[in-house]
């Protein structure tokens, strides 16, 4: 492991969110565990039955698991009732207030250029601001918009597609990194969350995308009604 690889958005935002969550009495003590098929971390209350258990959470520890494995998601149970929660997991109201607001102005923006430049403001990690199209009216996550890891050169994000990082139950909340390759194409109303897209992959107008997507391969997959 070394000490002087920077943290990814998610494990900023994981360890902010539990030690906001430790305030509540509950969370005190919160047990960390892994689960390795689908690079995903969880925080609850109880340690799992079924998972790699890191024990009760230490920022030390959990920084450098962090830096040791792949690790794409963040899942954070016992949250019942949500409202209770919410705003730990999501970072605050001001933050949100101020994401909703520009993303909401950006959406409308016709220039993708300029657009693109605000989208990268909030931290999503757009590589190439000339070539990379986002259509009018696409929603970016605004809750954590820097969990958008990447969208390669020559991509196209059709209207009203929906690029999530995020989903709320009403007794836990998930946060993922979206990755989204070079030359991809991302039809009108397609929602994607929490996967990766390889390059040259096509995703048909409509489709419902949370499962990575190989390079080149055009996916139809679960269409939303």
């Amino acid at each position: 492991m070394n000490p002087d690889i920077m943290a990814t958005p998610l494990e900023e935002i994981t360890i902010n969110a539990i030690e906001r969550l430790q305030r509540h009495s509950r969370f005190k003590e919160p047990y960390v565990s892994y689960e390795s098929k689908r690079s995903k971390l969880h925080i609850g209350i109880t340690p799992s039955g079924e998972n790699l258990n890191l024990g009760p959470y230490d920022r030390a520890i959990l920084s450098s698991f962090f830096k040791e494995k792949t690790i794409t998601k963040t899942v954070f149970h016992d949250l019942a009732p949500i409202s209770d929660y919410l705003m730990d997991v999501c970072g605050g109201m001001p933050r949100l207030f101020y994401n909703r607001c520009v993303t909401e102005v950006a959406k409308k923006i016709p220039i993708w250029s300029m657009k693109n430049k605000i989208y990268k403001h909030l931290g999503v990690g757009i590589q190439d601001l000339r070539t990379t199209i986002i259509a009018p009216n696409v929603w970016i996550d605004y809750i954590y918009p820097q969990l958008i890891t990447s969208i390669g050169p020559n991509t196209f994000i059709g209207e009203d597609a929906y690029l999530a990082t995020h989903a709320a139950f009403t007794d836990r909340f998930e946060i993922a990194e979206l990755t989204i390759g070079a030359n991809c194409t991302i039809g009108g109303a397609a929602m994607v969350g929490g996967c990766r897209i390889g390059d040259g992959a096509e995703i048909v107008p409509g489709a419902l995308v949370t499962y990575d997507v190989p390079a080149g391969q055009k996916y139809v997959g679960l269409k939303l009604k």
